[in-house]
């Protein structure tokens, strides 16, 4: 007769796991403002302002739509049509320039994170994420077995990367720093020189 109890499989996260799981972004916007003076200048943009849409990116939602160029999925590095509008864009600013080869496109910032980490790392290697960051950068380095390591922000500066804290983290086994720009939470834009 079969045992229709209970089973206990025993399968457990790692601390470290449950730990990066339980940062959420509500607990560091939470503690972000707790240290913000209610008086002083706002940190976000009124709830009652929504970002714009740029036209140019609405026409192409549009045109897409109606002539059916986008019926079907796309290549998983990306359509060629994106892939060269992106080396375009940025060969304005470059000396050597960019093929759409040289252009992997992403899903969304999270595959490009699981991407450079899977490329860029090697053994005993650390990496350097914003604090405060996405739950899933953290829980990306702890399956690669990476040491991380959190930089902060100067909450009196309008929340600028601490670069003097970045210089003093890294070392020969830094692989990445991940800078999110505008920077989480605050939208202040990272400095074009770093």
């Amino acid at each position: 007769m079969a045992n229709h109890g209970c089973v206990d499989w025993q399968f457990s996260g790692s601390d470290a796991a449950e730990e990066a799981a339980a940062a959420s972004l509500a607990t560091h916007t939470t503690k972000l403002f707790a240290l913000c003076d209610p008086h002083g200048k706002p940190i976000l943009p009124p709830l009652s302002e929504s970002a714009e849409t740029s036209d140019a990116a609405e026409k192409a939602v549009v045109k897409a739509i109606l002539c059916g160029t986008g019926n079907a999925y796309a290549p998983s590095i990306g359509l060629p049509v994106a892939k060269r509008a992106v080396a375009e864009y940025l060969n304005r600013d470059l000396p050597k320039k960019l093929t759409t080869d040289d252009v992997f496109m992403t899903v969304g910032c999270k595959q490009a994170i699981e991407l450079a980490i899977d490329i860029l790392a090697k053994p005993e290697a650390n990496i350097l994420l914003p604090a405060p960051g996405f739950p899933w950068d953290i829980v990306r380095t702890i399956y690669k077995n990476l040491e991380v390591r959190r930089y902060d922000f100067i909450l009196e500066n309008d929340f600028e990367i601490d670069f003097d804290s970045i210089r003093k983290m890294v070392d020969e086994n830094t692989f990445a720093i991940f800078i999110v720009n505008p920077t989480i939470l605050m939208g202040t834009p990272t400095p074009k020189l770093i």
